[in-house]
């Protein structure tokens, strides 16, 4: 039901999702959802884990044998990027991340393990001054790129850059100069 949904997901937005939609796509009847579930609530609670298992899972093949620092954060940043491109509904999905009532607390989770995991490489480049809260700005600049990149599909890559830039300036700062 959780893939079925996310493919849904895919042409709707997270609000327009209905019970009987979502038990169509898994060839299940109604009912069934809520032998599984016992709210539509608790469906998107399991939904977002679903999603967010999967990128991390994604990110951390990508990252598990670098080193912290500048290459690892790029990984990590492009590996996101990219597993958010190629999961369906992820755009849908990290909208509702941050406006729907029952995912708020668990994108805050989510947020704060990914961030915490880019302060590290942050302060592996020397940034010791406010790398907490510069790597949740980054992991929210990362969110905020993934969807626009999934809305806009002529951008091509173009926010990735530039959120790689602003993650890394040192290396923004070389390719400026040549």
């Amino acid at each position: 039901m959780l893939d079925g949904a996310l493919r849904l997901l895919d042409g709707q937005p997270i609000s327009e999702l209905t019970v009987a939609a979502i038990a169509a796509s898994a060839a299940v009847a109604k009912g069934t959802f809520y032998v599984h579930f016992p709210s539509v609530e608790e469906f998107l609670l399991a939904l977002h884990e679903h999603f967010h298992d999967r990128v991390f899972a994604e990110i951390e093949q990508a990252t598990a044998n670098l080193p912290p620092g500048e290459q690892r954060l790029r990984a990590r940043l492009t590996a996101f990027h990219d597993a958010c491109r190629s999961t369906a509904g992820a755009r849908s999905t990290l909208r509702a991340s941050a406006a729907h009532p029952a995912l708020v607390d668990a994108s805050a989770r989510r947020n704060g393990q990914a961030a915490r995991a880019v302060a590290e490489d942050l302060r592996a480049l020397g940034v010791e001054r406010r790398a907490g809260e510069r790597a949740a700005l980054i992991v929210a600049a990362a969110t905020e790129a993934a969807a626009r990149e999934g809305r806009e599909a002529h951008s091509r890559g173009v926010y990735l850059r530039a959120l790689l830039d602003l993650a890394c300036p040192r290396d923004a700062s070389r390719r400026n100069r040549t």
